[in-house]
C-alpha cells in the first residue's frame, strides 16, 4: 500500500511540472526603395516542452496561428507557420519569396520580453520582390525591418491550477509515511511482547 501512496504522490507531483503556454505576437515592416512597403503581423500560442517522454518538443497550439500581410507583396498571400523548424518559422508566398521568424529557442523555451524574436527576409524570387528591391536573393538579409514582437507567459487555464495536485501530493505523502510509522509501531509492539 506504502508503494502505492508513494506512486500517486510522484504523478500527482509530476502533474505540476506541466508546460506552459507563451502568447507570441510580433510584427515587421520592410520598406522597398521601388515599390513602397510590407508589412507582417503574427501572432499565436506556443506550448513549450514538458518533461515528460511524449512532451519533449515545443509546438504552436493548434487554431491559435494568424498571420496577416499587405503591402507590394499582395493582401495575405503570404502563409506559413505550424512548427518551428530549429531557429525559425518560415513564411513565404506562392513564389518562393520567404520571410522567416527567428525564434531561437534555447531547449525549445522562447525568451520572453520585448523585441526577443526577429524577422529575416531569407529569400526573394518572385519578380514583385526583386522589382521592389532592384535584386533578388536567397540565404541573405538584404534589407532590415522596422520590427517589434512581445513573448508573454500565459496564466495556467482554470481546471488547471497546482493546489488540489499539491494537496493530492501531500496526502498521498502523509499517508505513506502514517502507513510506515504504523507498520514500525506493530512490530515494535511485537517484539515487545516477545
Amino acid at each position: 500500500m506504502r508503494s502505492f501512496l508513494l506512486a500517486f504522490a510522484v504523478v500527482a507531483l509530476t502533474g505540476l511540472c506541466q508546460a506552459q503556454e507563451v502568447d507570441v505576437n510580433a510584427s515587421a515592416l520592410y520598406t522597398s526603395p521601388n515599390a513602397g512597403s510590407e508589412m507582417i503581423n503574427v501572432s499565436f500560442m506556443y506550448d513549450e516542452p514538458g518533461f515528460t517522454a511524449s512532451d519533449i518538443d515545443g509546438e504552436i497550439v493548434p487554431g491559435t496561428f494568424t498571420i496577416t500581410s499587405n503591402g507590394f507583396l499582395g493582401t495575405n498571400t503570404i502563409t506559413g507557420g505550424g512548427e518551428i523548424g530549429g531557429a525559425y518559422l518560415p513564411f513565404g508566398d506562392p513564389y518562393a519569396d520567404e520571410i522567416d521568424l527567428n525564434v531561437s529557442p534555447a531547449d525549445g523555451v522562447l525568451t520572453l520580453g520585448a523585441d526577443t524574436l526577429s524577422f529575416n527576409w531569407f529569400s526573394c524570387w518572385s519578380a514583385v520582390c526583386t522589382a521592389a528591391f532592384g535584386q533578388s536573393w536567397v540565404a541573405e538579409q538584404a534589407v532590415l525591418p522596422t520590427q517589434s514582437s512581445l513573448v508573454t507567459l500565459v496564466a495556467v487555464p482554470e481546471g488547471a491550477g497546482s493546489l488540489p495536485m499539491s494537496l493530492l501530493a501531500l496526502g498521498a505523502m502523509s499517508a505513506a509515511y502514517y502507513w510506515r510509522r504504523k507498520s514500525e509501531n506493530v512490530r515494535i509492539t511485537e517484539l515487545n511482547q516477545a
